[in-house]
Formats: C-alpha cells, structure tokens, sequence
C-alpha cells in the first residue's frame, strides 16, 4: 500500500531511501507529490528503484469539435505540455488524451487499471460535464489530482472583441475556460467521498 502526501516543495532534489518526491511547477510555484510506502516506512530499509506510473488526461464534450473549428487542436496542446512537464527520469506518465463522452470516460478508467497508475492528473482543460470525468476516477481507483491550469495570463479582449463571428468567439473562450468546471468537479467528487488535490496556476 502507498500512501500519497502533496504540499509546497521546500527543496529541489529527490532523497532516495526515505521517500520519492516528484516536483511540479505550474507556474505557481513547485509542488511536492510524495509516495510512501509500507516498506519505506520499516526500519533501515533497502532502496528500491521503483517506477510511479503517472495517469494523465484531459476532458472536453465531442459536441465541441464540429461547432468549433480548431479547438480540440488547441486543448491537446495544451495536454502536450503538461505531458512534458510531469515526464522526468523515474516516471511513466500514462496519456489518454482527451476523454469527451461517458463512454470513452469508461473506457479510461479501465484503461487507468491495467496500466496500474500510482495516481491520476485530471488536466481541466475546457468545460466538460461530470458525467465525462467520475467514472474514470471511481473505476481506476488511485489518488487524483485537479491541474486547473489557465493557458495564458488572460484572454486578448482586445483581439477578441474585434472577432464578427460569435461561433468563432465561443470557441476562444472555450479554449480559456479551464476554471469554469473545476467548482462542479470538486462538487461531484465531494458526494462521491473521492478525495482529491487542486493545483491553480497557469500553464
């Protein structure tokens, strides 16, 4: 069994034969994800190099993709980047893109289980309904993690405004509104007693 501790991180570097500690920076600062194991708890014990197998995905609603030319390009970008972000030497990170339906969010929590992640990274990176996020969490059963991450500092208003095609206009605003479901993803977990983390920041 593993028990998973995350907070601010106090220093840069891993120290081996107590506890593994994976930091993150998101642009709010690095953060500390510690595993603890039932062995490394024991007195004096051996050093093992053991692999953390990192889950990731992102979510959206397939409706999106035909109304909203170049968005889903735009929010697997985005997952591209914190995929590169989490990779380092010691950790495999299991990407499954974007889940945009209950179905394919089925699918990933399965998915999730065989690959026996340590933990899930639920990258928000548009709006998406609960129903596309719940059953991956509830079927791979692993501690998860909220990256509630803006791609930029603030939206061009002034770009934005100049656009005449409203279509065109929700699409950007879509392609910014990562914060808008984490209050109902927090909401659904908290009924279904999942636990969870949050990290703010920007991408």
């Amino acid at each position: 069994a593993a028990e998973f501790r995350i907070g601010p991180a106090r220093r840069t570097h891993f120290k081996m034969g107590s506890s593994s500690r994976l930091f993150l920076d998101f642009g709010g600062g690095l953060t500390w994800l510690e595993a603890v194991t039932d062995r490394q708890r024991t007195e004096n014990p051996p050093i093992i190099m053991h692999k953390t197998k990192i889950g990731l995905f992102g979510i959206g609603l397939d409706t999106y993709w035909p109304q909203f030319k170049g968005l889903k390009t735009r929010l697997e970008g985005y997952l591209r980047e914190v995929h590169r972000k989490l990779k380092r030497p010691g950790v495999d990170v299991v990407n499954l893109g974007l889940i945009d339906s209950p179905p394919k969010a089925f699918e990933a929590g399965h998915a999730f289980r065989q690959a026996d992640v340590d933990l899930i990274f639920l990258h928000v990176t548009t709006y998406a309904l609960s129903s596309t996020v719940l059953p991956v969490v509830q079927r791979a059963k692993v501690p998860v993690i909220i990256l509630n991450l803006s791609p930029v500092p603030a939206i061009d208003y002034a770009a934005f405004n100049q656009m005449n095609d409203r279509t065109a206009m929700t699409g950007e605003w879509l392609a910014h509104c990562a914060a808008c479901p984490v209050s109902e993803i927090a909401n659904v977990f908290n009924r279904a007693r999942i636990n969870f983390h949050q990290i703010t920041g920007q991408l």
